[in-house]
């Protein structure tokens, strides 16, 4: 599976990346802002992190799923550009309910952040 994060560079999207973390999913994104401490994590995690105000990248018209991150409007260029090109995409907090959600488990997280919380996830 090629997964494509729109606003990867959030710490919670970056943290959902290293959950992501299989042998059968290919992860890489884009961001605008890229701030130093996950920026530094995903160069650790050898992360492929593009541009958006460069153009739609295609890698987020390949891909076989685009999150996309709660920061970004519906008139972002790749997530038009994913969409254009017929690539299922779903917002993060449906990412996360997708990849954590378990039948007679229910996760409660005394952080008010979502970042936080994802990042307690990753280490799951």
């Amino acid at each position: 599976m090629r997964v494509y994060l729109l606003g990867i560079a959030a710490p919670g999207m970056g943290s959902f990346r290293a959950s992501c973390a299989r042998p059968d999913h290919e992860v890489s994104g884009s961001d605008e802002k890229r701030l130093p401490a996950m920026s530094d994590k995903l160069a650790e995690w050898k992360i492929r992190v593009l541009t958006p105000s460069r153009g739609p990248s295609e890698a987020a018209g390949t891909s076989t799923l685009a999150v996309v991150g709660n920061v970004l409007r519906a008139d972002n260029v790749e997530a038009k550009a994913a969409r254009r090109r017929g690539v299922p995409q779903m917002s993060f907090p449906e990412a996360l309910e997708e990849r954590f959600s378990r039948p007679g488990i229910r996760w409660s997280c005394r952080y008010p952040r979502q970042d936080d919380s994802t990042a307690l996830l990753a280490q799951y």
